[in-house]
């Protein structure tokens, strides 16, 4: 529904042209002010959460931004997330990036109330016997494009102006992170992990991927001049990508359980995996536990579980596990014991390369090939010998029980929230499930 107002790829210019019926016009006003509604929902959303300083429990959080759907990215959306709240929270030039988001607030605002209007005003034609050219529009209705001008809709054009390279440390915290041609500095990056003190068959690790305080010298970065950018690219300094990221992975996150994804519309980007990522893991203390129930900071999440067993395993046992909380539980510390001795490194990069690259079956001539066999010749093309390395990482997921065997940890989820919030929701469950976003059904208007 919010194609209609903010562009998407290939639905960018649907059937913007084409004129409809009068009596059809209303339903495409349904359309546009249920997306409306929704993108005032999203923005308002990030600018509460941009300037959030103690924790709101009752807020829906990052995790409203958790477009999770069955892709296979969650891990980027979520540094993807964190990139752009940190540039915003550390660059003064964000100050008018936060003020057209406002306006655009604003303007999404009066087309909600010129639709309304407008509906009502043809919806009385056959009452009032009155004929469309009454209402400006001829016999033969109008395109979305005359509509939305109706409604008096314009995206905010930002004028071409220097920028300041966001900070790209956040980017290159999860492991194999896919980034952009851009220019960005080449930096390792260390995420401590806690809250292991976990029974043996669930583990749930939250890192800290925000930069910690620097002065600004340290986080100066060339200043380099960007026309409008491509949506072809991952850009956080590009206002307009992240109105359209921040809009469409709310909305995703909120229907995602009535999305069924448009297998075609897929397209190759450039990626490469970074070197110098680095994991430290420690355990979180009681003190620091309650430290972070206090915390707004926004956190990468990892979610995940563990099991002496094989996945299979897992969903059979899932309706009928429940937690416990034995502090003295013998086999939960030498779990414990060996997560935190276990080499991170190697684990995450054979985390990555167990998990699947595409939630849906390929067709065609990929379908043929095979999905590790698509994979293996895009990695090749871009870093020749890289499918090598991603197969000796995936043998190495059985063996250190992070793939089909659960044994160590298999990262399930990557999402980005506080601790406050998500602590709240982990405490609320009571079996070794994924925590996710707190849609709620009252919020699916519409849908039952």
């Amino acid at each position: 529904m919010s194609t209609y107002l903010f562009s998407a790829g290939k639905l960018a210019k649907f059937s913007s042209s084409a004129r409809h019926k009068p009596i059809s016009i209303p339903r495409h006003l349904f359309n546009i002010v249920r997306g409306a509604s929704d993108s005032v929902d999203a923005l308002q959303l990030f600018l509460k959460l941009l300037h959030e300083e103690e924790v709101d429990k009752t807020s829906p959080g990052y995790l409203a931004f958790d477009a999770h759907v069955g892709d296979t990215s969650c891990q980027l959306r979520a540094c993807m997330l964190l990139e752009i709240l940190n540039r915003y929270r550390q660059h003064g030039s964000s100050a008018m990036e936060v003020c057209s988001i406002e306006q655009t607030i604003e303007r999404l605002k009066k087309v909600i109330e010129n639709a309304r209007t407008f509906c009502q005003n043809i919806c009385n034609l056959a009452v009032t016997k009155a004929t469309p050219e009454t209402l400006g529009m001829s016999k033969h209705g109008m395109s979305i494009d005359e509509i939305l001008q109706r409604l008096e809709w314009t995206e905010i054009r930002t004028p071409r102006r220097s920028q300041e390279l966001s900070n790209p440390t956040l980017f290159y915290s999860v492991a194999s992170s896919v980034v952009s041609r851009s220019t960005s500095r080449d930096r390792s990056s260390e995420g401590g992990v806690g809250n292991t003190n976990t029974i043996a068959s669930s583990a749930t690790s939250i890192s800290d991927a925000a930069p910690t305080e620097q002065n600004e010298k340290q986080l100066e970065a060339p200043s380099i001049v960007f026309a409008e950018a491509s949506s072809d690219y991952w850009e956080p300094w590009d206002w307009h990508q992240v109105v359209h990221f921040l809009v469409y992975s709310y909305i995703l996150s909120k229907y995602k359980h009535f999305i069924i994804r448009d297998i075609n519309s897929r397209q190759n980007m450039e990626s490469v995996i970074r070197e110098n990522i680095c994991w430290d893991l420690s355990q979180v203390t009681d003190a620091e536990l309650d430290e972070l129930r206090q915390s707004c900071r926004p956190h990468i999440v990892v979610c995940g579980n563990s099991l002496d067993g094989e996945t299979a395993e897992y969903l059979e046992r899932l309706p009928t596990t429940k937690l416990h909380m034995d502090d003295n539980c013998e086999e939960n510390m030498q779990h414990c014991k060996d997560l935190l001795a276990s080499d991170q490194d190697r684990n995450v990069l054979a985390i990555f390369a167990d998990h699947r690259h595409y939630a849906f079956p390929l067709l065609g001539e990929e379908g043929k090939q095979g999905e590790d066999a698509v994979i293996y010749g895009i990695m090749d093309d871009v870093a020749p010998g890289l499918s090598k390395q991603l197969q000796a990482s995936k043998g190495e997921a059985r063996e250190l029980g992070t793939g089909p065997s659960m044994k160590l940890f298999m990262w399930q989820h990557v999402a980005l929230e506080a601790p406050g919030r998500f602590l709240q929701l982990l405490d609320e469950v009571d079996r070794p499930i994924l925590v996710k976003a707190p849609v709620s059904k009252h919020d699916l208007f519409g849908f039952k």
